[in-house]
């Protein structure tokens, strides 16, 4: 009976004692760490007061407290002539350095009364800190979403609705399988998110021996729903995909997915670019050639190096297509679809040729139908 109280008992010391250690004055990754944080405030040449500062036996999962001083040794207050403490629960995400991913900071009148969230006399535990961040980290961070997660499935299907496809391989119109995928890295944040991965079953890419991944950041609206902040219409084929992730750690700081998102808002649609357009269908004809020209419900406000002579350049698009497909859609639809609404799927082509009769076309079409049936991609 004896030996069983004993053995209960150091199961319980060690199922509660602390699994945090502290870091060294001279010891890795203290100085990491430090330097992190006042290049987020850019004073490099400042130094801390380290208040606690130490790190699991993983050396993955850290946690910070301190003041900032000067050259001259004096404490540094901040725009609110107070004395800022950081106090901060991080995680080291490789490529991107150490993350901050709980901001328990405060300001204080005085250095003096600066008290650390957990006093030096609390025994630190993984378990919760880690607890913390599974609360309060997504407020800073991009962190990693695992399988079975809810919030996985609604990532997932936000890239799923925008995917086109390899519009380099389809042959048939209107006929876009719902893709599954192999994910290389998904994280989220409150309101942003970033995927990373390719469709499973992916053919090989015609144009690079490299596995190309799609790149894809998210963001979530005032209805909690996700979608995709890229150029105007624009949607996710294989043609935009990388030959790799541009960060291949699982943790961003969240500055980090919302200027890409600026960066993906703000930029051009270009030729080659995959868009979904809304307009009336029209047949016209040159000569003895006829083509269908799209009178865009929303124009297109910014195509890179496209001829912009006409008033309405940007207004209608010609659809490449050949007679063979026009004769099949009108079988599929009949003459109704002409001056109708409808939704078109495909490239921006720039106009390069005679047969070219709006400065802007499209090709490589993979969806052509009316709205009523087709909203979307």
């Amino acid at each position: 009976m004896r030996y069983f109280l004993l053995v209960l008992m150091m199961i319980c010391c060690n199922l509660y004692a602390s699994d945090m250690f502290p870091l060294k004055p001279d010891e890795n990754p203290r100085g990491a760490i430090a330097l992190t944080l006042r290049e987020e405030v850019g004073l490099l040449n400042a130094r801390f007061d380290i208040k606690r500062i130490e790190i699991n036996e993983t050396r993955e999962l850290a946690y910070f407290c301190g003041l900032l001083k000067d050259t001259d040794g004096q404490y540094i207050k901040d725009e609110d002539d107070k004395y800022y403490l950081f106090d901060r629960i991080l995680l080291d995400s490789g490529t991107e350095g150490w993350v901050s991913t709980v901001y328990l900071d405060e300001e204080f009148s005085a250095p003096e009364q600066a008290k650390c969230h957990f006093a030096g006399n609390v025994d630190l535990k993984s378990q919760e800190l880690r607890a913390l961040v599974k609360q309060y980290g997504r407020i800073a961070a991009c962190l990693p979403v695992e399988k079975g997660d809810p919030l996985r499935t609604q990532l997932l299907d936000a890239v799923r609705e925008n995917y086109v496809g390899d519009l380099n391989r389809k042959t048939t119109l209107n006929n876009t399988p719902v893709p599954s995928f192999v994910v290389t890295q998904l994280c989220a944040a409150q309101k942003y998110a970033y995927f990373c991965g390719e469709p499973a079953n992916a053919d090989a890419d015609w144009y690079s021996q490299d596995s190309k991944k799609l790149d894809v950041v998210l963001q979530k609206d005032a209805n909690n729903t996700w979608w995709l902040p890229v150029p105007q219409f624009q949607g996710i084929s294989r043609q935009s995909s990388l030959a790799w992730c541009n960060h291949s750690t699982d943790i961003l700081p969240v500055k980090t997915v919302e200027e890409m998102a600026k960066k993906r808002q703000q930029r051009c649609v270009r030729e080659g670019d995959t868009v979904s357009l809304r307009g009336i269908l029209a047949e016209q004809k040159s000569g003895a050639q006829r083509y269908w020209v799209v009178k865009l419900e929303e124009p297109l406000t910014c195509v890179q190096d496209a001829d912009m002579r006409t008033a309405d350049w940007n207004g209608q698009v010609q659809l490449l297509l050949s007679d063979e497909i026009i004769e099949r859609v009108k079988v599929q639809y009949g003459d109704d679809l002409l001056n109708q609404e409808i939704v078109v799927t495909g490239d921006v082509l720039l106009a390069l040729s005679s047969d070219h009769h709006t400065p802007l076309v499209l090709e490589n079409i993979v969806k052509l139908m009316p709205v009523m049936e087709g909203p979307g991609w």
